[in-house]
């Protein structure tokens, strides 16, 4: 009889196999169960061998001393957590860029596929490091799919006589996008350029594409749900030219230009706008105070999550810089930035002492304050 090596458990069987095979503390059994029904067994456990488990001589892993399921749960609600600022971001950063590039295909080229996908617009072809691509197959690709593809393109097909650039790109894949913007001659990838950020930078087109990249990668990463704690000993794109458009203050001095902190910077330069940028540093910073209301072990798990994605040792400060600096640079300029407080229904001006403090679930922004006590808002005494 064939012995499978990972055979079905049943309750009883997965907890005395946690507990007495792999030395964790299981107290409550409900919650355990709880957890493990509606997290996965797999996801909860081998999400965070880097942080609890010991490997035997013998290659057999078990969970360090004193290690409980409540670890467990905690740590892959911490990593959920994290992930779920970043990915938002991530397809924020999607969105722009196709709306940078469908603008420019529409303006140079036409609003009709057959003008803005055609091949005589582009390059012949576009350099990988492993090979060399076909533009026309890029192209031939995207043609071919359009009649698979879903709303809005679908409802096009069926509406209206073209397919204008800004709603193909919805339903073209994120990959097949940055091809098409690396295919465009250089005037024209000049102009996206241009319009997807703003600052003055040598070879800005490439840095460019590999933020698109490095972005992409790890946005699929967390979406499919694999390791994104380790995962950029995968990555094979590097984007150290960022060093030349970020402020140096939030530079690192070893930084392999594809990890984590990369991203957060990648996302910070794509996003070319001081209040989508706030909103998002914003979310980062609520995200790192959570630990100060913590116990001695959650804050422990923070640390060494932190350290697990090899982010700057000074990384809360380096955000903290960030924001009082966004916020800074827009107090000087005719549009202030004002934070409200949904609940509370009052608002704060940059400087005051709960500004950058509000809970994200409960921050709205306003251009002025007479938008905000317009709106029912009155300002903060402090």
């Amino acid at each position: 009889m064939f012995t499978y090596d990972k055979p079905f458990l049943d309750k009883r069987a997965m907890f005395k196999k946690l507990r007495y095979e792999k030395n964790l503390i299981i107290n409550n059994e409900d919650f355990a169960d709880e957890v493990i029904r509606k997290l996965s067994y797999y996801d909860l456990v081998n999400g965070s061998k880097e942080v609890f488990i010991d490997k035997c001589p013998d290659g057999k892993e078990i969970f360090k001393p004193n290690t409980t399921i409540e670890d467990l749960y905690n740590f892959y609600i911490i990593n959920d957590e994290f992930q779920n600022i970043i990915v938002r971001r991530l397809f924020m950063v999607e969105t722009l860029f196709k709306n940078e590039l469908a603008y420019i295909l529409a303006r140079e080229f036409g609003v009709d596929t057959k003008d803005y996908l055609d091949k005589m617009k582009y390059r012949k072809s576009i350099k990988t490091k492993r090979q060399k691509i076909k533009v026309a197959d890029i192209l031939d690709k995207i043609y071919k799919n359009i009649r698979k593809m879903g709303y809005p393109t679908k409802h096009y097909l069926a509406k209206h006589n073209h397919i204008p650039p800004w709603i193909l790109l919805k339903n073209v894949e994120f990959h097949a996008a940055i091809q098409l913007y690396e295919a465009l001659n250089n005037t024209e990838k000049d102009y996206v350029s241009e319009r997807l950020i703003s600052s003055s930078v040598k070879d800005k087109a490439g840095i460019i594409k590999n933020m698109l990249t490095i972005s992409r990668l790890y946005r699929n990463e967390i979406v499919h749900n694999y390791k994104f704690l380790t995962y950029k000993d995968h990555v094979n794109v590097s984007v150290t030219g960022i060093s030349t458009i970020v402020p140096s203050e939030m530079l690192v001095p070893k930084s392999n230009g594809k990890d984590v902190y990369t991203v957060i910077l990648c996302i910070l330069i794509l996003l070319d706008s001081d209040r989508l940028r706030l909103s998002f540093i914003n979310d980062i910073v609520t995200f790192t105070e959570q630990a100060n209301l913590y116990n001695e072990s959650l804050k422990s798990i923070y640390a060494t999550y932190f350290d697990l994605l090899d982010l700057p040792n000074d990384f809360v400060n380096k955000i903290h810089w960030y924001r009082n600096y966004l916020v800074n640079k827009n107090a000087s300029t005719d549009e202030t930035i004002i934070q409200a407080n949904i609940n509370s229904k009052i608002y704060h001006l940059p400087g005051g002492k709960y500004y950058g403090k509000i809970h994200k679930d409960n921050i709205l922004i306003f251009k002025s304050e007479t938008e905000a006590i317009e709106a029912g808002y009155r300002k903060s005494k402090r």
